[in-house]
């Protein structure tokens, strides 16, 4: 699989404006990643990273010899999902 040339996450919305998107980084407000038009919009794109690693990880589990999906990588996508869709996992 490619390496990662995007912005790595964590990303999370706005503390007061959530339409706008943020890279966390120690404790600050972070980088702007971007501001969206809607605040479901910002959710979605606010998890791009963690459910990008969830899919990586359950395509690379997929490909090997051990039948299903291992616990640990379906709860990453569990909980990517979730955040995606703006609710808690």
């Amino acid at each position: 699989m490619s390496e990662t040339t995007h912005t790595p996450g964590p990303w999370r919305t706005g503390r007061k404006v959530f339409r706008t998107i943020y890279c966390e980084e120690h404790g600050t407000e972070g980088r702007l990643i971007g501001v969206m038009d809607r605040r479901e919009d910002a959710t979605l794109v606010a998890a791009a990273p963690e459910m990008l690693a969830a899919l990586r990880d359950m395509v690379s589990a997929a490909l090997t010899d051990a039948p299903g999906v291992p616990d640990n990588v379906l709860e990453r996508a569990v909980v990517a999902l979730a955040k995606a869709e703006g609710r808690e996992p």
